[in-house]
């Protein structure tokens, strides 16, 4: 370090690093526990396999000190020109980037890569900075007034904190799947619901996570259908592949369900289910109601109505909003209600046929009066908005989170 002559700029000289440790470590520690959390659990399970769990708090507190230390370090072994003593923090900032960039092939935004080559670009860039602030050291002097010495030095210091910022792990969708796999894995099963309404980037493991949040949370009969539902998508659990995912819901829904799969190569959804379901005389309720929202996802009506008619006491308004919005599609379906269509009723014979008999008689005896009103006005606004009514397309939206309006924009 150069020893100033003016104590005026010795004092400025013992300031300027304290500020620039005290910025970096406020940024440091909020970038690491209020953005980068979830990124660094994904980040510590992949390379643990497992082994170990990140905790936000210590993991951030951590951190932030051994790198501030590393700042204060480089700081005190290069003679930096008072102006650009913030340059010592560029270590420190580096590896801050480094761990927060690699690009995982768990979360999305894996093909983009990690940005190694603009990592290299500020690495060279700080050599030569470097090089220069060795050759060019301050006389002894120096003295200008602290604002000047502290101006630039933060403009250098915001310089890598925005460095840091841009080359991090950044991907909107990929934090979100982080975020509501978390609220899976603490049980705040509320906030799953709403940590996505967007159609256009929701992937299947953010609605197959809601699912799980749903389905945990009692409420996936009631509200599946009130959220985007991906386009091509016919199951509902988490992919069997997720199991390098972080906050992977597979290990809550086997537990909930007391029953877990053979195998995961040839996993067939509704298969698994249907066996879950048939282990014990009265159904288990996560596993029932899985199986139950997975016919109404593909449209299989009669299966639906056949499992839910064997596992339930007595069809009534007590049911859950969705099945109940099916039962009356299904009763105009098949003709029984107010509203005729062209579908088929499903035929068959022998033990089949007396099955489907034992369904068409409990959903002959079952009435909702409300639920068939709402439905009668759905399939009057459906058909005008066909015909262009722009006040019935507007007025459709009220219907937007009815199972109604997922199978007309399905199957119809």
């Amino acid at each position: 370090m150069v020893k100033y002559s003016s104590p005026h700029t010795r004092q400025i000289a013992s300031l300027v690093p304290f500020v620039c440790s005290l910025v970096f470590a406020c940024f440091c520690f909020c970038y690491l526990y209020l953005f980068q959390a979830d990124y660094l659990a994904q980040f510590q399970y992949h390379f643990s396999h497992g082994e170990t769990t990140y905790q936000p708090l210590i993991g951030a507190s951590l951190i932030t000190l051994l790198l501030v230390l590393l700042g204060l370090f480089v700081h005190r072994i290069i003679r930096w020109p008072l102006r650009f003593a913030a340059l010592a923090w560029f270590p420190s900032a580096f590896l801050l980037t480094a761990i927060t960039s690699v690009r995982l092939p768990e979360l999305p935004d894996y093909s983009s890569g990690t940005p190694w080559v603009a990592m290299a670009v500020a690495l060279v860039v700080f050599v030569l900075c470097t090089i220069l602030c060795c050759m060019h050291p301050d006389a002894t002097g120096e003295r200008s007034a602290l604002s000047s010495y502290l101006s630039s030095n933060l403009l250098v210091l915001s310089l890598l904190l925005f460095m840091t910022g841009v080359l991090g792990y950044s991907s909107d969708v990929g934090h979100r799947e982080l975020r509501m796999g978390r609220f899976v894995h603490e049980g705040k099963y509320a906030d799953v619901a709403y940590c996505c309404h967007d159609t256009a980037d929701i992937t299947y493991r953010l609605y197959s996570l809601r699912a799980a949040g749903l389905a945990l949370d009692g409420a996936l009969g009631d509200r599946l259908f009130e959220f985007p539902v991906p386009a091509g998508v016919s199951t509902l659990m988490p992919a069997q592949s997720d199991s390098e995912f972080v906050y992977n819901a597979l290990p809550a829904l086997y537990q909930g369900m007391q029953a877990v799969p053979r195998s995961s190569e040839k996993f067939s959804e509704q298969h698994f289910l249907a066996q879950v379901v048939a282990l014990d005389s009265i159904a288990r309720p996560l596993a029932l109601d899985y199986l139950l929202c997975s016919h109404l996802l593909c449209g299989e009506m009669h299966s639906f109505a056949q499992v839910l008619v064997q596992h339930t006491d007595s069809l009534s308004t007590s049911l859950p909003k969705h099945y109940r919005e099916a039962l009356v599609l299904i009763r105009n379906l098949w003709g029984m209600g107010s509203q005729r269509t062209s579908s088929p009723k499903p035929t068959s014979t022998s033990t089949a046929g007396k099955a489907v008999k034992s369904v068409e008689r409990s959903l002959f005896l079952y009435s909702d009066s409300l639920m068939q009103r709402s439905f009668d006005r759905f399939c009057r606004l459906y058909d005008a908005s066909l015909e262009g009514n722009q006040a019935a397309i507007d007025s459709l939206a009220d219907y937007s989170h009815t199972y109604w309006a997922y199978y007309a924009s399905r199957f119809q």
